[in-house]
């Protein structure tokens, strides 16, 4: 997917697929492979001016943090994630990072 959208020059396309590979890096271990991609999709999604990509990173980066043991890091990025998503009108998403945050505190 990377390569197609670098081709086609769709950066839309390629956040996603860059937010994709750093799932795979996080799921095989590699935390700071996978910290590289989210920043790389973060910084696209950013340039794009994506709220919902933006979220779906922030997102990203507190599961990161969480992996790492970092609770405050996540909470940070979660609340990002969460009120982007609320700005957005996504309630489901909202819903689920409010879990997340509230599982930091359990």
């Amino acid at each position: 997917m990377l390569t197609l959208a670098e081709a086609e020059k769709d950066d839309g396309a390629k956040a996603v697929a860059l937010g994709n590979l750093g799932n795979l890096a996080k799921t095989r271990g590699d935390l700071a492979a996978a910290e590289g991609y989210y920043e790389k999709a973060l910084t696209l999604n950013q340039e794009l001016g994506s709220k919902e990509g933006m979220a779906a990173n922030y997102g990203n980066l507190g599961g990161l943090e969480h992996a790492r043991g970092n609770m405050a890091g996540a909470r940070a990025f979660w609340v990002q994630a969460r009120d982007l998503f609320a700005e957005i009108g996504m309630p489901h998403m909202v819903e689920q990072l409010q879990g997340w945050i509230d599982s930091l505190d359990e």
